[in-house]
């Protein structure tokens, strides 16, 4: 899709009639490599130079913002902002522009500078240069072993082109400029998806820890089993005191040699076999506690990571909220309590909230299909509600509207039924804004409704 080099010059032209007397603005760093000019009529000069293929588009949404200490970027942001685009030139009949841009310098005299992009495969660079086409600074400069001198003072002389063209061919750049925008997105959601790695790797680093806590608690149960008729020995000691010789260190108990202490009398051993047993039952009765809740936990960490791989970038930014504590942001994982209970009625899945942050959860964190059904109380606050199905069946919208009701503590009403896309987030925590919409009147909740909302569950 990017220009080819028998494109380049159809490229070029068609770059020049839209960039001509344009007035950039509000320089933008959105990665080492890729920089954004605000245009005069809300769209943006892109320059992206640390990709396989650099190019220069004109896009309309917002790149993501990077801090820079680089002086190459003060230097355009100081000097070439607010300049006038004056005209765009193919250098070397290669992958390269040069565009002349005009400004006024800090006495209010007009000056010139050239920005020269090589939009070469893998080796991207930009030059700024003076009005003599001298280097001012570079982008990637040259090095001892460079083929080219690319340093401050330097007259600039392009890379050699070996391929000569003999034709031309036209080059779709509304296309082109669409394929790059759709190629941002992409790269956004990568950098929104790098950004939550590490928490996401903390939540696997604890299903690991879970993990090897359950082995732990099962070992020590199944040592403590061991010792759980320890009190029958303790009994078999106080029955036989004058069959038992302390002195050999040990006897014989059902054909099982059992080891003495010498050093304490038969009765303080008889007490030690007491002791451990009633240390196996506690450590039984405790450890059986703790595992429950270990492998709940676990359970809830699986379907979390489940829940986790499922989002795209968008909606997993609003799954970590960012809270500031202390005068830092820590981000903060979303609180099981929100989870939606979840009921089901054959194949169909239906999922429902129980507070405005379980609704807010639900509606716009949830849903990861906007052509599901969404429902809610007419003219009265209670539950959001998904049938997680793009066209459910008259039976399944009646066991939805019921549903909704006894979620909003509601035996009767109407109630909204439209499509996830129709609702937009409203000023408040649970709060929604409708499109367009159907509502039923519900007159009385059936026995398989009110049965159905009692098996609810918590969870994803």
């Amino acid at each position: 899709m990017y220009p080819r080099l028998n494109e380049f010059d159809s490229f070029t032209s068609k770059l020049k009639e839209r960039l001509i007397g344009k007035k950039i603005n509000h320089l933008r760093l959105s990665s080492n490599g890729t920089f954004s000019y605000s245009l005069n009529n809300k769209n943006r000069l892109v320059i992206s130079l640390d990709k396989q293929n650099p190019c220069i588009y004109i896009g309309n949404s917002a790149l993501p913002y990077l801090e820079s200490t680089s002086s190459l970027f003060f230097y355009m942001r100081k000097n070439i902002s607010e300049g006038i685009i004056k005209n765009i030139n193919r250098i070397n009949d290669d992958r390269i522009l040069e565009i002349e841009i005009e400004n006024l310098n800090a006495i209010y005299q007009k000056i010139t500078f050239f920005l020269v992009l090589e939009l070469l495969p893998n080796k991207g660079n930009l030059i700024i240069l003076d009005s003599n086409k001298k280097i001012i600074m570079a982008l990637n400069p040259s090095t001892l072993d460079s083929s080219r001198i690319l340093t401050h003072g330097a007259t600039y002389c392009p890379p050699l082109l070996n391929i000569q063209l003999n034709e031309t061919n036209d080059f779709d750049i509304d296309s082109f400029f669409s394929f790059c925008l759709e190629e941002e997105e992409k790269e956004e959601e990568k950098l929104l998806l790098k950004q939550y790695a590490p928490k996401i790797k903390e939540l696997k680093n604890k299903k690991k820890g879970l993990e090897r806590k359950i082995n732990a608690i099962e070992i020590d149960i199944a040592k403590a089993k061991e010792h759980i008729n320890d009190g029958e020995i303790g009994n078999y000691i106080f029955v036989n005191l004058d069959n038992i010789h302390l002195e050999e260190g040990f006897f014989s108990y059902y054909g099982k040699k059992i080891e003495l202490d010498k050093k304490k009398s038969l009765t303080k051993n008889a007490q030690k076999f007491f002791l451990q047993q009633k240390k196996a039952k506690s450590t039984i009765e405790n450890g059986k506690e703790n595992l429950d809740k270990a492998i709940k936990e676990l359970n809830e960490l699986d379907a979390l990571l489940s829940f986790l791989s499922s989002l795209n970038a968008e909606r997993l930014s609003l799954f970590f909220k960012e809270e500031k504590k202390e005068g830092s942001k820590e981000e903060k994982i979303v609180s099981f309590s929100i989870y939606p209970y979840l009921v089901k009625e054959g194949n169909t899945k239906f999922a429902f909230g129980h507070s405005d942050k379980s609704n807010d959860f639900l509606t716009f964190i949830y849903c990861n299909n906007k052509e599901y059904t969404w429902m809610h109380v007419k003219n009265n606050h209670g539950a959001h509600l998904l049938i997680e199905k793009a066209n459910p069946s008259k039976e399944e919208l009646q066991l939805g509207c019921e549903l909704t009701l006894l979620a909003s503590k509601l035996d009767f009403g109407e109630v909204i039924v439209c499509k996830r896309k129709e609702i937009k987030k409203g000023n408040k925590i649970g709060e929604v804004k409708l499109g367009h919409y159907e509502s039923f009147y519900i007159r009385r909740i059936s026995k398989k409704g009110k049965e159905l909302f009692l098996s609810k569950k918590k969870g994803l």
